[in-house]
């Protein structure tokens, strides 16, 4: 049985690697919100075309006009590589979680959101 000692060593080293993994994210956040913010990603996510769910839960008919509400189409084939069809909303919302990270780590004020949702709402499908 590891003795207080060794059990603290041990943490204090769990410390140093999880802060090293939060520079490592907070330098990949703040280069993915300049991209976002340069290229207008957000206006070309609300545009791709979006299909409602079937009842079981697959992607159902095509919508006419995207719906920022409905699941992005990956059927398209310029979008079949996206990793899960969320909708252009729970993109969005990831991205406003991001920047409230980044609003954190500055000290900047940062709004109440549950940001534990929109961190689930992304599977790999």
């Amino acid at each position: 049985m590891p003795t207080k000692q060794t059990a603290a060593v041990n943490g204090a080293n769990l410390l140093f690697s999880l802060m090293k993994q939060l520079q490592n994210f907070r330098a990949q956040v703040n280069d993915f919100v300049t991209q976002y913010n340069d290229n207008n990603w957000g206006a070309i996510w609300n545009a791709w075309p979006t299909a409602a769910l079937a009842t079981d839960g697959s992607l159902g008919t095509a919508d006419g006009t995207p719906n920022t509400l409905h699941p992005i189409d990956t059927r398209i084939a310029a979008l079949a590589n996206l990793a899960s069809p969320n909708a252009a909303n729970d993109l969005t919302s990831a991205v406003t979680a991001l920047q409230a990270f980044q609003s954190f780590l500055t000290n900047a004020a940062v709004s109440t959101a549950n940001r534990n949702a929109v961190i689930d709402l992304f599977q790999q499908g």
